[in-house]
């Protein structure tokens, strides 16, 4: 039962770091999209809520890792 403890750790932690980059790529891209030279062009992707959801994400991983850790 150690070794599946571990192997779930390592999978919540692996899934925190990778929230934690998608949270930075979207609070880059809505920087970027806010600082656009072309008003007209806006986008379509929801980057607050994106970078809103990833954090959530984060939070919950890192919770699980360090339970299951």
């Amino acid at each position: 039962m150690e070794f599946l403890t571990d192997i779930f750790d390592t999978i919540f932690a692996q899934s925190a770091l990778l929230c934690a980059i998608v949270a930075a790529l979207s609070i880059f891209m809505e920087r970027r999209r806010h600082n656009r030279k072309n008003l007209n062009k806006t986008g379509f992707m929801p980057w607050n809520l994106i970078s809103v959801i990833a954090t959530l994400g984060i939070i919950m991983m890192t919770a699980l890792a360090i339970k299951m850790g």
